[in-house]
């Protein structure tokens, strides 16, 4: 590409009008041109003294004076694109068009040629591929893991819920169970007790009264005496597993449901899920 500077004249522009600027001798060297173009065209038009013609004539009339002068120059492009090699790489022209070759928009002029561009691209391109494997690889984790996430929640919510209600269960519906039945027990043997004990009371009051001759035997006696001891271990049995469910088995069985509870809050999914 030419370099340019301040003292170098701009060529021209394309169908540009433009003043040719001439000296002093220009303009005197002009002049007698059209001096001697005047008088070449008088001789040429004038009459002969013979009175005859020696050619055509013509009818001279005023106008404008067309002179062509001749002049050397450069035409240079209006735009024009430099093309360059803006690569990091070396490169071989592989192919181009001509010098001064007419070209249209898309036609290719000039082709090049980078074994080491193409190999790096080829490089990229493999490292494109392998980097898009591992995300798809990441990818596929990550919804593996996302799933697997989600089943951990729901489990650890299903916890939490199912300690809860086993709690609630508890309270009020176990226990009061548990506690009625020991109790209703406890009554039962107590109701028992009584009876046989007025039973053989009332035996042992009939064989003392003289007059009534012991109508029951010792046997029979013996047997209710036997009896009476059997319901009053039972009885004894029934209020004790009556403390021990109030005492004993209670407190611990609710602690063991608060704890279920509390270790069900405390797993950290839930506790993030609840903030």
């Amino acid at each position: 590409m030419p370099a340019s500077s301040g003292n170098t004249p701009k060529p021209p522009r394309p169908g540009s009008k433009f003043r040719l600027r001439l000296g002093r001798k220009g303009l005197i060297l002009c002049a007698l041109l059209v001096l001697a173009a005047l008088g070449a065209t008088w001789g040429m038009l004038a009459p002969s003294d013979k009175g005859g013609s020696d050619g055509p004539t013509t009818t001279v009339i005023r106008g404008a004076l067309q002179v062509t002068i001749k002049e050397r120059g450069e035409i240079f492009a209006e735009k024009r694109k430099i093309i360059t090699n803006e690569i990091p790489f070396p490169v071989i022209i592989r192919q181009v068009v001509p010098n001064g070759t007419l070209v249209g928009q898309g036609e290719v002029i000039i082709q090049f040629e980078c074994k080491e561009l193409i190999d790096q691209i080829t490089r990229q391109r493999l490292d494109v591929t392998a980097a898009d494997s591992a995300y798809t690889q990441a990818r596929e984790q990550l919804n593996l893991k996302l799933k697997e996430a989600d089943s951990r929640v729901g489990k650890a919510e299903y916890a939490l819920e199912e300690a809860i209600q086993n709690q609630r269960k508890y309270l009020e519906g176990d226990y009061p169970i548990k506690l009625a039945d020991a109790d209703n027990t406890a009554q039962l043997a107590q109701r028992d007790l009584a009876l046989a004990e007025k039973k053989l009371n009332f035996k042992l009051e009939v064989n003392q009264d003289p007059t009534l001759n012991s109508p029951y035997s010792a046997n029979e006696i013996e047997t209710d005496t036997l009896n009476v001891a059997r319901l009053k271990s039972g009885l004894e049995k029934a209020q004790r597993q009556l403390d021990v469910l109030k005492k004993y088995d209670d407190p611990r069985d609710r602690r063991k449901l608060e704890v279920a509870e509390d270790d069900a809050r405390l797993d950290p999914i839930v506790a993030l899920r609840h903030e």
